[in-house]
């Protein structure tokens, strides 16, 4: 499944500062959960997606190369 069609994404959305340079953007849809967490501290961003499954099963990305992965 390309993870722009992911269940969740039909649900709430969320959004909420981690710190003075994080922020995570979240949507659920019952069981299917898609959290982004950005860090964008100066000279060292990153970022992190976790999407769940009806049975919960987490997949994880953490790179660009991870996300170009799950493309169709």
């Amino acid at each position: 499944m390309a993870l722009r069609a992911h269940p969740a994404f039909d649900g709430t959305f969320g959004c909420r500062t981690t710190g003075p340079s994080g922020l995570e953007l979240s949507w659920r849809s019952g069981p299917h959960t898609a959290v982004c967490t950005v860090d964008g501290t100066p000279g060292a961003p990153r970022f992190h997606v976790e999407v769940t499954t009806s049975d919960g099963t987490p997949t994880t990305y953490a790179s660009v190369a991870d996300l170009a992965r799950a493309a169709p």
